[in-house]
């Protein structure tokens, strides 16, 4: 091959190699975390199950998860007492975790009861594991229930446990609700910036002025993050975007914020959780430290970048490389500023066919995304081999 030649492949492809770094550069320095997590919200679905269809993990599935977190975790927070969660509190206490045990409570009475059956016999069994109980998960949000049903709920737990009680819902619901602080002994607050709309910049602080507005509001209640997080994938939701990294660098901060001030708090959640699709939308099945396979996400050391833009990065090159070669094989009678024009012009259109054919992977799209991708993707092709035939046909 001529120098001319090695010359021309030698500066496309450090010119894409320059345009993807940029778009996957480093940000700032993120400061990094190690430790272990206070609480985490511990749904232990696997892949292909799904409460709502009644496919539930088994006790074995359950137990190689607890083993998982041994060492990751002080404690985990479940959100009922049937269907096999029941098992939980007793293989947390063989593993040495702390509980905040849960249950379930909407507006099916008769499966309360069971709940609530359960949740008592639990914390009887296990007064040195289960620290806490919270009963009911956001049933005054989704107003399954109304207060005066909440009430007495807890002061039926309260009575039958010799642990704090408390239930858990958005924080704002107990700002306008004061009168259920009085049967509580402790306050759980869900503070997800997200479904806030609050964009990423000013998420932390978000969450920590809603801890200081409900700890100012009842100061003589212990105030417990029962939910805190950040999705890594879905829908933009106003301001608030999820991503892989936007979750990294709001779980570094925030963990790193939780110990300076040791704040009570839970993550949610440590398992990303698939069967929530359908009744959150893609964003509820991403808020997971580690995949559906219990693969980390991303590391809590170091600078925080894609793996999916790297990898994207290097195919990119490669085939922008083998479309320049053989251009240049074809066509070497061409002038040099000539071809290196249009060298540089088959790397930027193979890393833009690249970038449109991995976004599925940056983010999930929604149906109307998804059209959209489906016509870019074949049009990217299509617009690569009009310009290839069209500089066969002029050099000719």
């Amino acid at each position: 091959m001529r120098k001319s030649t090695w010359a021309i492949i030698g500066i496309t492809c450090l010119f894409n190699i320059a345009l993807w770094s940029v778009f996957n550069r480093p940000e700032s320095p993120e400061p990094g975390w190690q430790g272990m997590f206070n609480y985490v919200s511990f749904s232990p679905y696997q892949k292909g199950q799904d409460p709502i269809e009644n496919k539930f993990p088994t006790p074995e599935e359950i137990r190689d998860d607890l083993v998982f977190l041994k060492g990751k975790t002080k404690g985990v927070r479940t959100y009922s007492s049937l269907d096999g969660m029941e098992a939980i509190p007793g293989l947390a206490a063989r593993l040495g975790f702390e509980v905040t045990a849960g249950a379930w409570i909407d507006g099916r009475y008769e499966r309360n009861e069971d709940e609530l059956y359960n949740l008592i016999q639990n914390v009887n069994r296990y007064p040195a594991t289960i620290k806490r109980v919270i009963v009911g998960n956001e049933a005054l949000y989704r107003t399954d229930l109304s207060i005066k049903e909440m009430i007495t709920y807890l002061d039926r737990v309260r009575a039958a446990v010799k642990v704090p009680v408390g239930t858990a819902e958005p924080w704002h619901v107990f700002i306008k609700n004061p009168e259920l602080v009085n049967h509580v002994d402790f306050i759980a607050i869900h503070v997800l910036p997200y479904w806030e709309k609050v964009p990423f910049s000013d998420s932390i602080g978000w969450v920590l002025d809603r801890f200081k507005q409900v700890k100012d509001a009842f100061p003589n209640k212990p105030v417990f993050l029962a939910e805190v997080g950040w999705p890594s994938n879905g829908e933009n939701f106003g301001k608030a975007k999820p991503g892989s990294e936007d979750q990294a660098r709001f779980l570094r901060r925030f963990l790193n914020v939780a110990d300076q001030r040791g704040l009570d708090y839970c993550i949610m959640e440590v398992f990303d959780q698939p069967w929530k699709k359908p009744h959150e939308g893609v964003v509820g099945a991403f808020w997971g430290i580690y995949d559906v396979d219990r693969n980390p996400k991303f590391s809590f050391q170091g600078a925080i970048q894609s793996p999916t833009l790297i990898y994207s990065g290097i195919a990119a090159v490669i085939a922008g490389v083998l479309l320049v070669w053989l251009y240049l094989r074809n066509l070497p009678s061409q002038p040099f500023s000539g071809k290196l024009f249009f060298a540089m012009l088959l790397q930027t259109t193979a890393s833009v066919l690249v970038w449109v054919g991995v976004s599925p992977l940056i983010g999930e799209f929604l149906f109307w995304e998804t059209f959209i991708w489906a016509l870019l993707l074949p049009m990217q092709a299509g617009l690569l081999m009009i310009i290839s035939i069209w500089r066969v046909c002029n050099a000719r």
